[in-house]
């Protein structure tokens, strides 16, 4: 996203996102990406982040080795910047 290259930032979100979808990390990620391109999946992007990240941390997932959480504040205000671009709730 750097250098304004969001179409192989976006090939490498979808590919991240066909292995494991439940990363909360790669799901804000997918957001940002997804908003800069002005594309509404973004906010699915935003609920699934929240949603893994809050369950992730509940049962300690033991689907990988490594599990990568966020501060639920965080992805709430991340969810509240991307729903505000498209006017959406």
């Amino acid at each position: 996203m750097r250098n304004n290259n969001l179409f192989a930032a976006k090939n490498y979100i979808d590919i991240g996102v066909e292995i494991n979808s439940n990363q909360s990390l790669l799901n804000i990620i997918a957001a940002q990406v997804y908003a800069k391109m002005n594309d509404k999946k973004a906010i699915i992007f935003c609920k699934n982040a929240l949603e893994n990240n809050s369950e992730s941390k509940m049962k300690l997932s033991k689907i990988s080795e490594q599990e990568i959480f966020a501060d639920d504040k965080k992805l709430i205000y991340e969810g509240i910047i991307i729903s505000l671009q498209f006017k959406d709730q």
